[in-house]
């Protein structure tokens, strides 16, 4: 049976090579595996220069290293990667990866995925609007939830209670973030969409060219369940904002001059000036403050672009502490804002506040000067839908990992269609005869002391989740594990629900600040006018186990592994998948790896590792 890896330098025959092919069964793993061939050597021969290039000339530059094309094997074509990974005189070693038709775009990040983009007319009324739906009316939605990712204490964040998708308490709309008359910012809520889990799903085997199918699409687990990605979905609208003090001890002018009762006294001149590389509307809030000679003249003001828009002159008789304040807007167009203060001041060592003053823009700041400062900014919630910035930073096949791991899944690429399947919650049935395989003594290790720990990821603030031991004895929340332990980790959490402060919301928590973990959110549609989530049990322990992964393991819990050896015709034996039960040995076994080495043109070696069902 002919062996050729075929790619952009042409057919290679590997036919009269002694490959020797590795495969795992992705139902007893935590991943989904790709086959790959063990490196195997060759020599280099006149159709291998021509082909791929000089490999045993020591001095040859720019040669490949990775060839990316097809492998023809078992009577099928498959997509194949061969690494070339080293060279020793005119021998080459080489390794053939191959089956990633099986495993579609798995290396993509879910934000490249093509995902619903679109503009809508409000945002805070259509958000509203589609928090009212359902799967599969919608895609995503806005169920309200709580963080604490940003603090109170900051001043962009002041007016924020913690709440994502903050409807107002009349149902209304979500609520506005806005500024005031003095330019105050008040951020009350971050709009963000959640895609359903299994619109992402749908959507990453689409982009390779498959349909989903399978027992994932109507799992009652996840048809109310959302996707929080954790990143910053929002935009930013800066705001310039400076406050600055100007002290007595700091004037910039002082000098001597003639006094009608003291001879000479000292006058001193304090000053700054803002320049302001922007256009808006700008708030001034500014405190003038001096300790005055008597019988001279002081003077405060405030100027934009050398014109007063504020001047205090006035001449005092006697001693006197003097406070004067001035508040107002003005348009700014690339301007300067000054502010002057002379006199003849006392207190100068006393560091007293002798210029106080606050400037802050309105909105939008339109600038391309780096320098200028901006020291607070309102959350936009844009009236747009961009869901590949709602989702976590993964690659699909984290994703879909991840999704395997939690609810006992498996994928079957048949055609078109990629399969997602809960793994054996139904009676097996389709099993293939392994008889002529046997050999007649096989090594068999009994696993009377096999377990199985399925446990989350840690949370932040010591937070956990419950995990569940299972073995021989039954199931155990938050047991421990041993040395044979097989430990399953879910890299996800689905959010609880609480009240997590007084006069709140009861609604999902989260749990991890992170960008790229799965949590979920419970949701199901407006319940009295509000998008507070659900709290459920159903993707934590120990309702998950008997959903999702009892009769799984059950079935394996007093299995025996076996491991044996046998001959096989590659034409005959082409008709088996890995994924096959099979019967053997008077049992029904699941296949866990094996090991086919070409020994000639028709025949492989086979090592075997299985483990009997029941």
């Amino acid at each position: 049976m002919e062996t050729k890896f075929i790619s952009e330098f042409g057919e290679d025959d590997l036919s009269k090579i002694k490959l020797s092919i590795q495969e795992s069964n992705s139902k007893v793993a935590d991943t989904m595996f790709t086959k790959f061939t063990l490196p195997y050597d060759r020599k280099i021969d006149t159709n291998y220069l021509e082909m791929y290039g000089d490999y045993s000339s020591n001095e040859s530059n720019n040669l490949k290293n990775k060839i990316t094309g097809y492998l023809q094997i078992e009577n099928k074509v498959q997509d194949a990667v061969k690494f070339i990974q080293s060279v020793t005189g005119s021998t080459v070693t080489e390794q053939i990866d191959y089956g990633f038709d099986e495993l579609p775009n798995f290396d993509k990040k879910l934000s490249e995925l093509p995902l619903e983009s679109f503009d809508v007319t409000d945002i805070h009324i259509y958000a509203k609007e589609i928090a009212a739906k359902k799967w599969p009316e919608t895609n995503f939605n806005f169920p309200r939830i709580y963080s604490k990712k940003y603090s109170p204490d900051q001043e962009m964040w002041n007016s924020f209670d913690g709440y994502y998708n903050n409807l107002k308490s009349d149902g209304s709309e979500m609520l506005r973030n806005e500024t005031d008359s003095q330019g105050n910012i008040f951020n009350r809520n971050i709009i963000h969409p959640m895609p359903h889990p299994i619109y992402l799903l749908s959507k990453g085997f689409e982009d390779a060219g498959f349909e989903l199918e399978g027992d994932i699409l109507t799992d009652p687990v996840l048809q109310k369940k959302w996707v929080f990605s954790g990143t910053e979905y929002f935009s930013k609208i800066n705001q310039f904002s400076n406050i600055h003090t100007i002290r007595s001890n700091e004037s910039i002018k002082s000098e001597w001059m003639d006094h009608i009762n003291y001879g000479n006294i000292l006058v001193f001149t304090f000053g700054k000036e803002e320049i302001l590389n922007f256009q808006d509307l700008v708030y001034i809030n500014v405190t003038f403050r001096a300790k005055v000679q008597g019988k001279w003249t002081l003077k405060f003001k405030v100027r934009v672009n050398g014109i007063d828009i504020y001047s205090h002159e006035e001449y005092y008789n006697e001693f006197q502490d003097v406070t004067k304040t001035f508040q107002t807007s003005v348009n700014i167009n690339f301007g300067k804002i000054s502010f002057h203060v002379e006199g003849a001041v006392l207190g100068i060592n006393e560091g007293y506040e002798i210029i106080k003053y606050e400037l802050k823009s309105n909105s939008i700041i339109n600038t391309t000067d780096q320098t200028q400062g901006f020291d607070n900014s309102m959350v936009d919630n844009k009236n747009k839908i961009d869901l590949k910035k709602a989702v976590p930073e993964m690659t699909f096949g984290e994703y879909f990992n991840r999704f395997k791991n939690w609810f006992n899944y498996d994928l079957d690429i048949i055609d078109k269609r990629a399969i997602m399947n809960k793994i054996a919650t139904e009676e097996i049935t389709n099993v293939m005869d392994f008889t002529e395989y046997e050999h007649p003594t096989p090594k068999r290790t009994f696993q009377n002391k096999r377990s199985w720990l399925i446990k989350f990821s840690d949370l932040d603030n010591d937070e956990k989740k419950d995990s569940i031991f299972f073995d021989s004895s039954g199931q155990k929340i938050n047991g421990d594990e041993t040395e044979e332990t097989s430990v399953i980790e879910i890299d996800g959490y689905v959010m609880p629900v609480r009240l997590p402060k007084e006069n709140g919301y009861n609604t999902a928590i989260v749990l991890k600040d992170s960008t790229n973990t799965l949590a979920l959110v419970d949701y199901d549609g407006l319940k009295n006018g509000q998008n507070n989530a659900n709290a459920t049990a159903d993707c934590d322990f120990p309702e998950l186990f008997q959903s999702h992964w009892y009769n799984w393991l059950k079935l394996r819990i007093n299995g025996q592994q076996f491991e044996w050896s046998a001959y096989a015709n590659i034409e005959q034996f082409s008709a088996y998948s890995i994924k096959n039960y099979v019967y053997a040995y008077n049992n029904v076994h699941i296949i866990k790896q094996w090991n086919k080495e070409k020994i000639s043109d028709d025949y492989y070696h086979i090592d075997f590792t299985t483990e009997t069902i029941s």
